[in-house]
Order: C-alpha cells, then sequence, then structure tokens
C-alpha cells in the first residue's frame, strides 16, 4: 500500500482528527506547518514510536 494512501483525507483524517487540509499538508511533507508535539501526536496514534536524540 502506498504510504500516502494510509493518511487520505478521507480515511486518515478522521484517524488522526485533523482537518483534510491538515492531513494534505502532511502527506505532502509540509510538516514546518506542525510542531513537534502535533506531529509525535499524529505518529503514536497510528501506532508508530520515535526516538530523539539531542547532540550539544
Amino acid at each position: 500500500m502506498d504510504k500516502r494512501a494510509e493518511f487520505e483525507t478521507g480515511a486518515g483524517g478522521g484517524n488522526l482528527q485533523h482537518q483534510p487540509p491538515r492531513v494534505s499538508d502532511l502527506v505532502n511533507g509540509k510538516i514546518s506547518k506542525f510542531t513537534i508535539d502535533a506531529l509525535l501526536t499524529m505518529l503514536a496514534k497510528t501506532g508508530k514510536t520515535a526516538e530523539l536524540n539531542i547532540r550539544a
């Protein structure tokens, strides 16, 4: 399955609890429009995890 299809506004939008234009931004790679918190929350709703490493 195409990764974009997983987040199509009809199905993924409901799962991610965001309006279709926001899901479209996400699918089209416009992640600068989202906060880190919002991205991590949406990621968690897909059942995926993230790891963040910060170096000084």
